[in-house]
């Protein structure tokens, strides 16, 4: 009998194979690790359909970014040292904190690895930079040709105090990108943020 996840209206059993928007097939050994796949579809999305050379996806994604980065920083991950250096800075100006985890896709995309798909959903040990290689997963379906920058930030455990939301992200997001918006409140409050990233 296989486990079975919900995700919304369609039912997922494990051992399925669905074929994403980047046209890599997943093989599905973890229905708790769903989240991913509709990422990976947003940054395939992104590149192929919006043509967006800086893709920046945020998420609640993992339960080990707590035990990596701890409570009070988001889990930063990029294959930009540009980009990584200015979500650290925006973080600590706006006081939404980060902190960089390995980017090292060479040894992680293998925990992937799946004898009936181009990869599974979810890693082989448990032990080996998951949070570093859930965010692998998404960043994955940017195509070879993908010549941009992706930042990935984990947020799962900044993100409630007890049982309260803390708004974490908002000044970050705000700091990095409010002066892009056509909200002159947002390009307001980003002013000052701006003239210190830059």
């Amino acid at each position: 009998m296989h486990e079975v996840q919900t995700f919304g209206i369609l039912r997922v059993p494990c051992d399925s194979n669905f074929k994403l928007l980047s046209c890599k097939t997943v093989e599905i050994n973890n229905p708790d690790a769903e989240g991913r796949l509709i990422l990976a579809d947003g940054v395939a999305y992104a590149e192929k359909t919006l043509g967006s050379n800086v893709i920046f996806d945020v998420a609640t994604l993992t339960g080990a970014q707590g035990p990596t980065t701890g409570k009070y920083h988001g889990a930063i991950l990029s294959n930009s040292a540009v980009w990584e250096a200015k979500v650290l800075k925006a973080g600590r100006i706006t006081g939404d904190c980060v902190f960089p985890i390995v980017y090292c896709p060479e040894l992680h995309l293998s925990e992937f690895d799946s004898e009936i798909a181009d990869m599974k959903n979810s890693v082989a040990d448990y032990h080996n930079a998951t949070s570093s290689c859930a965010g692998l997963f998404i960043a994955s379906h940017l195509s070879s040709k993908f010549s941009g920058s992706w930042v990935h930030l984990d947020m799962a455990a900044t993100v409630a105090s007890k049982e309260r939301a803390t708004g974490y992200g908002v000044s970050l997001l705000v700091g990095l990108f409010g002066s892009e918006s056509n909200s002159s409140y947002l390009k307001f409050i980003s002013t000052s943020y701006d003239s210190n990233l830059t």
